[in-house]
C-alpha cells in the first residue's frame, strides 16, 4: 500500500511539516535544533569525519528560518571528508 505524504505549505518560517503527526513531532524538533545549535550542526558538517553525522547535519540545516543563511554550508557540504588523512 502506498500511502500519499500529506503536507502543510508555510507551515514554519519557508518550509513545509507532515500532518503525520510522529513525523511531524521529529520535524519540529529539527527546528528547534537548528535554532538552538546552528553553529555545532556547521561544525559537524564542515569537520565531521562521519558521513552519516554531516548527512543528518545537512538534513537539519535545512529546517532553519533564514534558509540563504546556511546556502553556503549546504554548498560545500559535498566534500568527502571521509578521505581526510591525519
Amino acid at each position: 500500500m502506498v500511502r500519499q505524504a500529506r503536507h502543510v505549505s508555510k507551515d514554519h518560517e519557508g518550509g513545509s511539516l507532515f500532518h503525520d503527526p510522529a513525523t511531524r513531532a521529529v520535524q519540529e524538533r529539527f527546528v528547534d535544533y537548528a535554532r538552538r545549535d546552528l553553529p555545532k550542526l556547521r561544525d559537524v558538517l564542515r569537520d565531521s569525519v562521519d558521513a552519516s553525522q554531516r548527512a543528518l547535519a545537512a538534513q537539519v540545516l535545512g529546517y532553519v528560518n533564514d534558509k540563504q543563511a546556511v546556502v553556503g554550508d549546504l554548498g560545500g557540504a559535498h566534500v568527502n571528508k571521509s578521505a581526510r588523512t591525519y
